[in-house]
């Protein structure tokens, strides 16, 4: 559904991209994750039509971004990073007026999506959050129901009940059949939602895999929490190279399942048990071996 093939993108004044290829498949969901300046934009960009690459090829179900534009505005739905909302217009006054853009006349689609959002009809867009603003423009972009999704970092400005409802739509729309390019900064974002997974660094494409093979792969470090300090002490004892870093809590490193980390705690008296979160920078290092540096 979109091939991208030795695709180049360069600036005097900056990085861009630089000779990248892959293809993702019908009703696939795949994201591209990166640190800013990566070039996750630029690609965006490009296959949206609002830019042309220096080098290379790149087609959306087989229409090629600005020479086909007006065949893949009928199927494809854009999402940029920032999208520039009329603040003194209601939520329903500017779904109308893309709608008319569009020359659809069925706003049930994006209805839904609003709806899914808790976004209200007659809400004036200055009063939103962030967050809900970038999700009515997600609404406005499924107003004509696309097979195609292109969305530059929809996750940002979102609180964590957005983001679980940003997730479940994406999940959906895979289940409808729909193509989903999306970008992010988030990992675990990706993880949940996306059938692979490319990391983009310095414009180039350094890992692309399947999700759930990075997510099998991928360290993951647990806080610990123990009844008591002499239970925390036993525990380090009988398992060497854990760390701890309270009197009775310790980081757990794990590869993998969690299962058999489940049945070891379960010989020892525990309190509490985290994941602790993983910067970008972690993410890259253990699958990429550098940083994340743009």
């Amino acid at each position: 559904m979109i091939r991208v093939k030795n695709l180049t993108k360069e600036y005097s004044s900056r990085r861009g991209i630089f000779d990248l290829s892959f293809e993702i498949q019908d009703g696939e969901v795949f994201g591209l994750l990166g640190p800013r300046g990566s070039g996750k934009t630029t690609l965006f960009e490009i296959l949206a039509g609002f830019a042309r690459q220096t080098q290379g090829t790149c087609m959306l179900n087989g229409k090629i971004p600005g020479k086909n534009q007006s065949a893949i505005v009928r199927f494809t739905g854009c999402l940029a990073e920032r999208t520039a909302l009329p603040e003194e217009r209601t939520a329903m006054d500017y779904l109308r007026y893309i709608a008319g853009l569009r020359g659809v006349r069925n706003l049930e689609r994006a209805l839904q999506v609003m709806r899914h959002f808790g976004i209200e009809t007659d809400q004036r867009i200055g009063k939103m959050r962030k967050g809900q603003r970038q999700m009515l423009a997600l609404a406005c972009a499924m107003v004509h129901d696309p097979k195609i999704l292109l969305l530059d970092e929809p996750d940002r400005h979102l609180d964590a009940l957005l983001q679980a409802r940003l997730d479940a739509l994406l999940l959906e729309e895979k289940a409808r059949g729909t193509t989903i390019l999306v970008t992010s900064e988030n990992y675990l974002d990706m993880e949940r939602v996306c059938d692979r997974i490319g990391l983009l660094r310095r414009g180039e494409l350094v890992t692309l895999d399947d999700a759930a093979s990075m997510r099998m792969s991928r360290k993951k470090t647990y806080l610990v929490i123990f009844q008591t300090e002499m239970e925390a002490l036993r525990f380090l004892r009988e398992n060497p190279g854990m760390k701890q870093i309270g009197a009775n809590q310790v980081l757990m490193q794990v590869h993998g399942e969690i299962l058999s980390c489940l049945q070891l705690l379960g010989k020892y008296q525990v309190a509490g048990f985290e994941l602790m979160p993983q910067s970008l920078e972690e993410i890259f290092g253990h699958f990429y071996g550098g940083g994340a540096h743009a």
